[in-house]
């Protein structure tokens, strides 16, 4: 029944229905905690984290933040480097849309000392864990720290097959190229940020892809390119009631 239940909700991530995920994890996880260990601490994990996701993407923070520190302590005790990232991760990701940005960077450092600490992680994965401190460093206005951290997880993933991080890698020096008024060099990173968003298939983050290159066009005052890029993305958040953005 667990594992029904899970891949349940993992179908309805697939479709944006997070409630009815969120739902569905919670009902594995009534499980768990009837059977106890009899569970393995992988697909506890496993659970967790879905829920956490789920709940984040519902801006239900408070909630979430209670099931990834739940998960951090489990993956812990187990020396789980992935799931112990992924939980900083998502609390990083939490503090940023409270605007807590000095919390979310120590988050981000803790990240990437654990990911040093293991060699369990693949470059795509290390990738990852730099970009959300660039990410932060951006939020936080350091516009050369972040573009360089941006080029480092552009160059880790550049061989991989991870779209995501491809993307992810690309959009954070497009919008670091933005901020410091570079619209020439920020368009094409932007573009193929949205390209592999494309690809993978993922309708909120292509949205959120789209704005940012509308806000480019808007920047340098090319409205009619910006019009239709932005109409498209906030068309496409509501068709799939985007809440927190991605």
């Amino acid at each position: 029944a667990i594992s029904w239940y899970e891949r349940a909700a993992r179908q309805a991530q697939t479709t944006y229905a997070h409630t009815v995920a969120a739902n569905y994890y919670q009902h594995a996880l009534e499980l768990v905690n009837n059977q106890g260990q009899q569970v393995p601490i992988a697909q506890q994990c496993s659970l967790l984290s879905g829920l956490g996701i789920s709940l984040r993407l519902q801006a239900r923070y408070t909630e979430a933040t209670g099931i990834f520190h739940t998960l951090l302590t489990l993956a812990q005790s187990v020396g789980d480097v992935f799931r112990q990232v992924e939980a900083y991760d998502n609390l990083a990701r939490i503090h940023e849309r409270y605007g807590e940005y000095q919390q979310a960077l120590y988050l981000a450092e803790q990240m990437e000392t654990l990911a040093h600490q293991s060699d369990t992680l693949t470059q795509a994965q290390l990738a990852a864990v730099l970009y959300r401190r660039g990410w932060t460093l951006y939020r936080l206005g350091e516009m050369e720290q972040a573009l360089t951290i941006g080029h480092q997880c552009f160059t880790l993933c550049q061989n991989s097959d991870d779209l995501l991080m491809k993307s992810q890698s690309r959009n954070l020096i497009g919008v670091a190229y933005v901020a410091l008024g570079r619209f020439d060099l920020a368009e094409p990173y932007i573009e193929q940020a949205l390209e592999f968003r494309r690809q993978i298939g993922n309708r909120s983050s292509t949205a959120s892809m789209l704005n940012n290159l509308g806000e480019t066009a808007r920047l340098q005052g090319n409205y009619e390119k910006a019009v239709p890029l932005l109409e498209e993305a906030l068309a496409m958040a509501q068709e799939i009631g985007n809440r927190a953005g991605v």
